[in-house]
């Protein structure tokens, strides 16, 4: 598989107070998922550094590229500057021709410079005209039939940012302790980094110790007093990122906070754009890092989401896509991406947090995992500080479909967690899209068999209803209180064999009427109240017998399964499948569950909401809880 891997070996430092964006080169350990990021073309150039390009007579190089374009709609929009600077060091006869693009990606030349000899080309460029999107890019030619090397290159603002590069990054980690070094190597191998950054902040929550590890001395000796490692028990994302929010504020000269995930795949650049950009911000503002797809690093996994107010789900903005392979469809080609877009927050695998939001907005709240970012990029925005994901700006990270969701203990909390972010952020006569939403998928679940599933989010509406005084206190015990309600139905699991395979269309033998989803939402309506209904009756003809079949998870929709007495489905990544059985009397106890847990929420909701209003000073303060001295 293509698989990423961090640059190696010395980076020149260069002016932190100019750079924007440093031009980065493949270097000779690229892999070719990782070049497409960088270079549209190589026209045959080779790149052996990270900072060095020879191009060869007679090609063009264009850097019209995801990390090396300049995303100039989004500076334009954001930030205090009305122009920057194109630096480059060029050793040769070259042109320099610089492109922009408008919003709907038409593109023209901005800017032509014939260059000689050695020395540097710096073109100064406008940042009007990118109120709806629009990048900078440029391509290199070589003249007179003659190499031309490309020792650096930068986007640069004319004048040094306000305040300092005074960051603190911190990341929880819980028993991945090879991929927490492999970042804190990165880091440590990169000096322009390691001048900005004041403390790099470890939070270690599990059994299998960072500190236990091999290496891990040595690099604890380079970092000297910039690494602290907190060891603390298992609180989750949201105790995790809590503590690191309060070690940063214990840092004087610290400004930026800067979240991620224990296993992510860095770019050390991009940390250094993100903080570059939070500087140079008219307004303070959080800046979050896009998400590449760690499987496949040439695709952006997820370019960033707005939340639905109403029913409180994920939303994909508009001009945006999931799952962009940049291998097939290079930036100058996709007119989408040239397009601005907002997000209502940022998920935590990079977010750069100034050190004056994190002072008058709190710190994440006591959620164990799911929504604590949403809910923060939500409190931020109602307080003044929106978030902005800025392409370009971006780390590799898991792809959510690797993680199974529906089929695990972390449904409780994307259950309960999203109650709570509704009961502070949400209107209270948009609650019945919330109630409706939650009380169907939970059914549709009911009749796909996934029983675990069901009690699990049965389970998160009635902690919820408990009230913020049970959120705070059941946070050293949250996840073994999910791991029980989610036992209560485990599903018998088993690996998949290399022979075999799933049906073809996934509906085996089954009528057409039954195996086509309905066709409209009365139509879906109504055949969720008939399968609800058959499943509390007894198994019997069509739904007996013990040949299930296997289905993919594509495949297992919810009026598919519905329709059989049982099936086995295979994973999102194909490795194991998940035995479901028709059990009617599980089926009518966990109907019964839901209808009187739904009732619950539906009476007691709007006094629920005024508790968790009143009691938010407590449930952001990083005062709580006590955690556990550092080591």
């Amino acid at each position: 598989m293509d698989q990423y891997r961090p640059p190696h070996g010395l980076v020149k430092q260069q002016h932190v107070d100019t750079v924007l964006q440093r031009i980065l080169l493949p270097g000779d350990h690229a892999q070719r998922g990782h070049v497409s990021l960088l270079l549209e073309s190589t026209g045959g150039a080779t790149a052996d550094f990270r900072e060095r390009m020879v191009l060869p007579a007679g090609h063009t190089v264009s850097f019209c590229s995801y990390l090396n374009a300049f995303p100039a709609g989004y500076w334009a929009r954001w930030s205090i500057l009305d122009r920057v600077r194109l630096s480059l060091e060029v050793v040769g006869n070259a042109v320099v021709r610089v492109y922009r693009s408008s919003a709907d990606g038409e593109a023209e030349v901005a800017e032509e410079v014939r260059h000689q000899g050695q020395g540097d080309v710096d073109i100064e460029l406008p940042l009007t005209g990118f109120d709806d999107g629009g990048w900078y890019w440029f391509e290199l030619s070589p003249q007179k039939q003659r190499n031309v090397e490309l020792l650096r290159g930068s986007w640069n603002a004319l004048t040094p940012a306000p305040g300092r590069a005074a960051a603190v990054v911190g990341m929880p980690t819980f028993n991945r302790p090879q991929d927490c070094l492999a970042t804190m190597r990165v880091v440590a191998g990169h000096p322009a980094l390691r001048a900005v950054v004041k403390r790099l902040v470890v939070v270690d929550q599990g059994s299998d110790k960072v500190t236990a590890q091999p290496g891990y001395q040595r690099l604890a000796d380079d970092f000297g007093e910039q690494l602290l490692v907190v060891d603390q028990p298992n609180l989750g994302g949201s105790g995790g990122y809590a503590q690191v929010m309060r070690r940063a504020l214990d840092v004087p000269e610290c400004e930026q906070i800067v979240f991620m995930d224990d296993d992510i795949v860095l770019e050390p650049d991009c940390l250094l754009r993100g903080i570059a950009f939070a500087r140079y911000a008219a307004h303070p503002l959080l800046v979050g890092g896009q998400m590449l797809n760690r499987e496949l690093p040439s695709q952006l996994y997820v370019m960033g989401e707005l939340i639905d107010r109403r029913a409180f789900t994920w939303l994909k903005p508009s001009h945006s896509e999931y799952d962009h392979d940049f291998s097939t469809r290079p930036l100058r080609e996709t007119p989408w991406l040239h397009r601005r877009i907002d997000v209502s927050y940022n998920s935590w695998w990079t977010c750069v947090i100034p050190r004056t939001v994190a002072e008058k907005v709190g710190g994440p709240l006591p959620l164990f995992l799911k929504w604590d970012d949403v809910e923060y990029g939500l409190r931020s925005a109602s307080r003044g500080f929106p978030t902005v994901s800025v392409p370009g700006i971006a780390v590799w990270h898991e792809p959510w479909w690797k993680k199974d969701e529906e089929n695990n203990w972390q449904t409780y909390f994307h259950s309960r967690n999203r109650m709570v972010a509704a009961a502070l952020h949400g209107r209270l006569p948009h609650f019945p899209a919330l109630f409706g939403a939650h009380l169907r998928d939970t059914l549709r679940h009911l009749v796909s068999m996934q029983y675990w599933n069901v009690a699990l989010r049965g389970a998160g509406v009635r902690d919820f209803l408990q009230g913020p005084d049970a959120l705070s206190s059941s946070l050293p015990t949250a996840r073994q209180r999910a791991a029980r309600a989610f036992e209560r139905f485990a599903p018998v699991t088993g690996p998949v064999e290399v022979t075999e395979t799933p049906l073809g269309d996934g509906a085996g033998d089954l009528p057409r009427q039954v195996a086509q989803p309905p066709g409209t939402s009365g139509a879906s309506m109504f055949r969720l109240l008939v399968e609800l209904v058959r499943g509390c009756l007894p198994v019997s003809g069509g739904h007996a017998g013990h040949g299930h079949p296997r289905l993919s998870t594509d495949q297992a929709a919810w009026h598919v399964l519905a329709a059989l007495g049982g099936a086995a489905v295979t994973s999102p990544d194909g490795s194991h499948w998940t035995l479901r059985e028709r059990r009617p009397d599980v089926f009518r106890k966990l109907l019964a569950e839901t209808l009187i847990s739904h009732g619950r929420l539906a009476l007691a909701f709007p006094r629920t909401r005024s508790k968790y209003r009143r009691n938010r000073q407590r449930l952001e303060s990083l005062r709580r809880p006590s955690i556990r001295k550092s080591v």
